[in-house]
């Protein structure tokens, strides 16, 4: 009989620790669970090699082009290795020659692409021979992995079929990556070639997984046929701004599409909001993922989560504890984010083949975990015009639709401000005074509170 091991999108172990080694032998005597991470490592490691006639179940492969990017990739980022190599004289001296390069190379650029030329200069030359020397050496694993994937990087060997550039971000740091041009020829190789694989898909054709799935792929498709529709509302006010739709009411989730905005929503709304009673909580504003999710959970009607689309994928909130979730715009990747950009240049029709379709497993995922912890009767509100005003916002609408199982409600400012009005003066479980409620028994025999 065929073993099978089921691949989860949680990692629970890093690369390198006693952990994922125990965990990785074990995967190969039975049935396992497993990171994407940890399946990729036993694919390419031969002392974690799968057996053959092993099956493989892909969950949540709409992240799979993620997160393979992420186990595929390699990178360098100055500041860990410099903050590891404190008060070490020799290493502290790579960290500086490696930065040095870094400026040097990037030519003044926030993003350069590295190329051959790049890879085969004098000062590139040195630095590996540097990076040799220093990896010779006892060195921390913390500064030891990074470096070692660096030489990968600079090696010229390794440029084709890669997308290989250094980054300066805002604050003057440094990043060196690289990571696979074609993750589904790479998918295709390691994967589905030798093993029997099955991948969970959200709804879409065939062409909208083509990032994971290479042409060549015998993939059949099979819908699973789900007998039951959340019941929630999906609505799309129309001429409304940001401002209308903040109105205290239950638990609400703002989905916004970059940091700057959160910090315009906190300044131009928050006031306002506060006075009304609601909690507001900001990301980048309230500590680290871990203490969002709590101070949330426990924050009394009204309140508000404001992020990003990107960290509410991993948001874990008690089940029936949100009432709405607004984007404010579609969660379309960065246009000119260093690996989606060249990626997409090697469609067709990179907007339409590549972009839609990252888009549409986006708001798959939202939809998904909003869901997870959503009341009965809650909503989905999207600000966004483009839904109606632009042929693919059509097309995307409708997949919305699909997700959800109705129809977009078109509303206007006005009768957003009157439902608004009507919820508020609803009257909710959580407004009673603890002291004031009493247990009594329902016929089936368990307790409520009136």
């Amino acid at each position: 009989m065929a073993r099978s091991i089921r691949w989860t999108g949680k990692v629970a172990a890093s690369a390198n620790s006693p952990e994922m080694t125990k965990l990785l032998e074990r995967a190969r005597e039975g049935v396992s669970l497993l990171s994407h991470q940890h399946l990729l490592t036993m694919s390419r490691a031969p002392e974690f090699s799968i057996a053959q006639g092993t099956q493989l179940f892909v969950d949540d492969a709409s992240m799979l082009e993620d997160t393979a990017t992420s186990a595929l990739g390699w990178t360098c980022s100055v500041p860990p290795i410099r903050a590891a190599s404190t008060g070490d004289v020799m290493l502290t001296q790579c960290v500086d020659i490696i930065e040095l390069w870094a400026e040097q190379a990037r030519a003044g650029l926030d993003l350069k692409y590295l190329t051959v030329t790049d890879l085969e200069s004098k000062s590139t030359t040195e630095l590996k021979s540097t990076l040799t020397d220093v990896l010779a050496g006892e060195v921390p694993i913390a500064i030891r992995s990074p470096l070692e994937q660096l030489l990968l990087i600079l090696d010229p060997e390794n440029l084709p079929g890669r997308i290989t550039w250094i980054e300066s971000y805002a604050d003057g740091s440094k990043h060196i990556k690289s990571v696979p041009e074609d993750v589904a020829a790479l998918l295709q190789e390691l994967l589905y070639s030798r093993f029997k694989t099955t991948l969970f898909v959200p709804p879409g054709n065939e062409n909208d997984f083509r990032s994971i799935l290479p042409l060549q792929s015998k993939a059949r498709f099979t819908e699973l046929t789900v007998t039951s529709k959340p019941e929630i509302s999906l609505k799309m006010p129309v001429g409304v701004m940001l401002g209308q739709a903040l109105n205290p009411q239950g638990k609400t989730i703002l989905l916004v599409s970059s940091k700057r905005t959160i910090e315009d929503v906190y300044v131009r709304h928050g006031p306002r909001l506060e006075a009304d009673g609601a909690t507001m909580i900001c990301q980048g504003y309230g500590g680290g993922l871990g203490r969002m999710q709590a101070e949330f959970a426990a924050a009394p009607s009204p309140a508000f989560l404001v992020l990003t689309p990107w960290m509410y994928e991993g948001i874990d909130l008690p089940p029936e504890s949100v009432d709405r979730l607004i984007l404010q715009t579609l969660p379309f990747d960065h246009p000119s984010h260093a690996v989606v950009s060249r990626r997409g240049a090697r469609y067709q029709d990179g907007f339409n083949e590549y972009t839609i379709p990252r888009l549409k497993h986006r708001l798959f995922r939202l939809v998904r975990n909003f869901l997870r912890h959503s009341v009965k009767g809650a909503g989905i509100e999207v600000l966004d015009d483009r839904l109606r005003t632009k042929e693919y916002g059509k097309r995307v609408a409708k997949y919305l639709e699909g997700l959800i199982g109705a129809q977009i409600v078109h509303q206007s400012g006005s009768a957003l401000a009157a439902e608004a009005s009507a919820k508020a003066a609803e009257p909710r479980a959580m407004d009673i005074p603890p002291q004031k409620k009493k247990a009594s028994r329902k016929d089936d025999g368990q307790m409520k509170l009136l």
